[in-house]
C-alpha cells in the first residue's frame, strides 16, 4: 500500500473514501525484502513460496477522536506456543500459553514494519490530515522502545490455529496424517486446528480444505 493508496482511504471523514464504510474495510499484503530478512537470520521467511505474504495490513479508523491506526499484522510468526491439559474433567479449561513475539525474529519483523508504516504516515503525502503520532510518541525511536510499545498493546487478530498440530507425534504433534487424535481411533480433529504452519493467509479457504479432506478420508473408512 502506497502512500497515495493510503492517502485515498483516509477521505473517510468526507464520506467519500474506502473508510467511511467499516471499521476495517481495506488490507494489503507485503513480502519483506530478502536483503533485510537474511539481516537477522530469517531464511525461513526467505524459503517460503513465492507468492507468500510475510505481513498483512489493516486500517483501524475510530470514528470519535478523528484517529486511525495502521495495523501490522505478522502472517508467518515464527514463535510458538503451548496447550497444556491440567485436568481429565473437560469442565477445567487448558492452560494456552501463545508465546507471542517470543521469537527474536518475530520481534525484529514487528519493528521492522512499526518503522516502515511510520515512514508513510509521517511523509509530506500525509501532512495535510495526519497532525501527530499519539501512541506510542514520534519520540520513541529506539529498537526497544519501538518493542515495549509493541509488546504492550500487541494482540492476535482473526482465527487462532495449530493447537492440535498435524506431525509427528514426538514432534509435539496432536493428530496424524489422517487427522485421527494419537492414541485414538475415531476421534478426528477437522479445523484449522491441525495446521502444523500458519499458511500466511486468512484461515478461512484453508479451513474449508481441510473439511473437504476430512470428509474424504471419513468416506474411505466406510
Amino acid at each position: 500500500m502506497g502512500e497515495r493508496e493510503m492517502l485515498h482511504a483516509l477521505k473517510w471523514t468526507t464520506g467519500s473514501g474506502e473508510m467511511a464504510g467499516a471499521v476495517s474495510s481495506m488490507s494489503a499484503w507485503e513480502r519483506l525484502p530478502d536483503e533485510f530478512l537474511q539481516s537477522i537470520g530469517a531464511q525461513e521467511l526467505i524459503d517460503l513460496m513465492s507468492d507468500w505474504n510475510h505481513i498483512q495490513l489493516e486500517m483501524l479508523v475510530r470514528n470519535t477522536g478523528n484517529l486511525v491506526t495502521p495495523g501490522v499484522v505478522i502472517s508467518y510468526p515464527i514463535s510458538r506456543g503451548n496447550v497444556s491439559i491440567v485436568s481429565n474433567s473437560t469442565t477445567v479449561k487448558p492452560i494456552v500459553q501463545p508465546n507471542w513475539l517470543e521469537s527474536p525474529i518475530d520481534q525484529q519483523v514487528a519493528i521492522y514494519t512499526f518503522k516502515q508504516v511510520r515512514q508513510i504516515m509521517s511523509s509530506p503525502i500525509m501532512s495535510s490530515i495526519v497532525i501527530n503520532e499519539t501512541y506510542p510518541g514520534a519520540n520513541v525511536t529506539s529498537d526497544a522502545g519501538i518493542l515495549a510499545a509493541i509488546q504492550a498493546t500487541g494482540h492476535p487478530i482473526y482465527q487462532a490455529s495449530g493447537t492440535c498440530a498435524m506431525k509427528a507425534r514426538a514432534d509435539g504433534g496432536v493428530v496424524d496424517q489422517n487427522l485421527v487424535v494419537y492414541g485414538t481411533q475415531n476421534l478426528r480433529v477437522a479445523d484449522a486446528s491441525i495446521f502444523p504452519i500458519i499458511p500466511s493467509a486468512n484461515t478461512m479457504a484453508p479451513a474449508y480444505m481441510v473439511g473437504e479432506k476430512a470428509a474424504d478420508l471419513i468416506k474411505a473408512d466406510q
